[in-house]
């Protein structure tokens, strides 16, 4: 196995956190995902959470600084372990030449699900997850992103806020897209609430949020049909996605997130929990 830090092939790449997390002897739960971007859809992207109260925090640190972390962002996330519930080890993987600016992204989130207990609606935004995130080849230019929950919002309230951070016209497709898969959310289950999460890095603005879709019981299958406007919205190679929902279609629809990506494109991901996966998902 190549050294942490060391080029990979992006095969090599993505087993990287499998085998960190093998090398310690951690079980994990495991979540598939895939990004709409304008012009390509990434499929080589998922995650694996592991319960803080199975291990040590020793053996986390160890598992991130196997899996690459630079020294900076793990002596970070040393830090904010303290009330973690879960730690969940991410993968994404775009196979493009280096020099368009895309490699493999590692990555490893700090979940604090117990600041949710006793959290009202109209409490002032917690703190839910802490993530760190790098490429291998620019370790230094590491990146920190919190992801602050507001309970309790009311679809109303996911709707406005939405359309809110969607609002310019290139992120029009983006809105269209989450507003259908709200709908059909709630077509199957009328009184559904969705968790709302605002993404932001150190420094930057809110630009992206993340709405928790699991409870609704959806498969990745019934949002097919705003996913396929979207992928032609966006230009992404036809037949691609269709070939994608062929594998992901009966897998559970977990998360979605949305918003406008660092380059300043709109975006997509759908996280989903694989049929063939073992357990409960990443809720």
């Amino acid at each position: 196995m190549n050294q942490p830090g060391a080029p990979d092939s992006l095969l090599q790449a993505a087993l990287r956190p499998f085998q960190a997390l093998e090398a310690q002897g951690l079980a994990a739960q495991y979540e598939r995902s895939f990004k709409l971007e304008p012009g390509r859809l990434i499929t080589q992207r998922y995650m694996l959470g592991v319960r803080t109260d199975s291990t040590s925090e020793a053996v986390l640190i160890s598992a991130a600084r196997a899996v690459g972390m630079p020294q900076a962002a793990l002596d970070a996330f040393a830090q904010s372990l303290g009330t973690a519930s879960t730690v969940l080890f991410g993968f994404e993987g775009v196979n493009l030449p280096r020099s368009s600016g895309d490699a493999p992204v590692f990555k490893v989130y700090a979940e604090y699900r117990a600041r949710l207990v006793d959290r009202l609606p109209g409490d002032a935004p917690v703190e839910l997850f802490r993530g760190f995130k790098w490429q291998p080849d620019e370790p230094h230019a590491w990146i920190e992103t919190r992801y602050r929950c507001r309970p309790g919002l009311t679809v109303e309230e996911v709707r406005a806020r939405g359309a809110q951070m969607l609002a310019t016209p290139a992120l029009e497709p983006v809105r269209a897209a989450v507003n259908a898969v709200l709908e059909r959310s709630l077509a199957i289950d009328p009184g559904f609430q969705p968790q709302w999460l605002e993404l932001g890095e150190s420094g930057q603005p809110i630009r992206a949020f993340d709405l928790n879709l699991y409870e609704a019981g959806l498969r990745v299958a019934d949002i097919a049909r705003p996913l396929s406007a979207l992928a032609t919205r966006f230009g992404i190679v036809p037949g691609d996605l269709e070939r994608l929902l062929a594998i992901a279609g009966p897998g559970l629809l977990g998360h979605v997130s949305a918003g406008e990506s660092r380059r300043g494109a709109g975006f997509l991901t759908v996280y989903f929990e694989p049929v063939e996966s073992a357990g409960p998902g990443l809720r």
